[in-house]
């Protein structure tokens, strides 16, 4: 009896010393929740995201994406994660040609098809890519659009300014056939995968990722000097 009473008054500082860790952690997980929670709700923007079908937690993600365009993380690092799902057929994505000169619709109904057969995890958002080219707003204020014999999926815009002063200021041409064309992409994937997919806009020429603050203008709409 009085061997066990002892060896209790023993244990008794390592008990209290197992709590007060255990009471440490608590408060510290509590503080990660309400810091995770606070920064969340620092990045809430006025209107909350339409909710997509083929992502159902669109707006974490949204959250999360305006934490990291603002300078800023929740509470880790922006990951964006694409797999394909159990049983997923395997669809032909469409190349710059087609979306350019073949048929919008059948176009359409592929880049859905393969929006329902992917898995979109962490950050990743599922997408619908709208683009005849690299330099596609070039050719809306004037260059001409050039194909390479050997891809489908590759093509540039020539130099046309031969005089800035009556170059500028540059517009863009309404009546230019492949701008009327993305006009009506534009509005047949926005009914055929509204709620499903975002419809993203055309990119700046060189651009592939976040805009930069110093980006270069189309390669067109330089001066042939400068078009190297």
């Amino acid at each position: 009896m009085l061997q066990s009473r002892k060896k209790r008054r023993e244990e008794w500082p390592q008990k209290g010393a197992k709590g007060a860790e255990k009471k440490r952690r608590i408060a510290a997980r509590k503080k990660k929740k309400g810091r995770k929670k606070n920064q969340m709700k620092r990045h809430v923007g006025k209107k909350k995201p339409v909710p997509l079908a083929f992502k159902p937690d669109l707006d974490e993600a949204a959250k999360r994406w305006d934490a990291f365009y603002a300078g800023d993380m929740i509470d880790r690092p922006i990951v964006c994660v694409t797999a394909p799902k159990d049983g997923a057929k395997l669809v032909k994505g469409s190349d710059y040609y087609e979306r350019a000169h073949g048929d919008l619709d059948d176009v359409i109904e592929r880049g859905l098809a393969a929006g329902e057969n992917t898995f979109y995890g962490g950050e990743a958002i599922p997408a619908f890519w709208l683009s005849f080219g690299p330099d596609e707003v070039a050719v809306f204020t004037g260059a001409e659009l050039r194909w390479s014999d050997d891809s489908r999926d590759t093509n540039w815009s020539a130099p046309y300014v031969d005089d800035w002063s009556k170059a500028l200021p540059l517009s863009l041409k309404a009546d230019h056939p492949l701008w009327r064309r993305m006009l009506d992409f534009y509005r047949r994937a926005a009914d055929r995968l509204a709620g499903k997919m975002l419809l993203t806009p055309p990119r700046p020429p060189h651009q592939h990722g976040p805009p930069r603050r110093h980006q270069r203008p189309p390669a067109a709409v330089h001066g042939p000097h400068r078009a190297a």
